[in-house]
């Protein structure tokens, strides 16, 4: 068998798939008023404000904050090459900013299937 015969022109491949940032806390009481105020505000901030000139998916949770003690969520990444690092770097900065209201609790941010990390003086990080 020879391989030169699966070899898929440029023009023919598919650049187009689909990344997106998996957000969770484990929360270990339920969050208080003001909390849940600034986290909205920070969530409608980043929406509102999203500096691109493309469609893209907003930012959000899959259910109420204020009434459960595990928070997750998902934000599909645009498909457009151009855009992908610039638009994953702003929604970090929005999770960076939700973990200095939410500083104590257990959070897990993925990028698809890689773990980003913490550092405290930098916020959410792609591993080296």
């Amino acid at each position: 068998m020879q391989f030169e015969n699966f070899f898929i022109p440029k023009k023919k491949r598919s650049r187009k798939m689909s990344v997106s940032i998996y957000y969770s806390c484990e929360l270990g009481d339920y969050l208080t008023d003001e909390q849940v105020f600034s986290v909205n505000n920070i969530i409608d901030k980043y929406n509102k404000d999203f500096p691109f000139e493309i469609s893209s998916e907003d930012f959000g949770f899959y259910t109420k904050i204020e009434c459960n003690k595990k928070i997750e969520g998902s934000t599909k990444l645009p498909s457009e090459e151009d855009y992908i690092l610039d638009v994953l770097f702003y929604w970090l900065e929005c999770l960076t900013e939700l973990r200095q209201i939410i500083p104590n609790d257990s959070w897990s941010v993925n990028l698809d299937d890689t773990t980003l990390e913490w550092n405290s003086s930098e916020g959410w990080e792609l591993p080296l």
